[in-house]
């Protein structure tokens, strides 16, 4: 049972990379497009 929150904690760290890949991803559309907008932002 104690491996269940290393393995909780990895599957965190794995969404948390994504959320930040995914955003990073989207701010670098933007910047290559400044008069476009983000219609999730907004």
């Amino acid at each position: 049972m104690t491996n269940s929150k290393t393995v909780r904690g990895r599957t965190e760290m794995n969404d948390r990379t994504k959320i930040e890949k995914e955003f990073n991803r989207k701010r670098l559309a933007q910047s290559s497009q400044p008069f476009s907008y983000d219609p999730v932002l907004i």
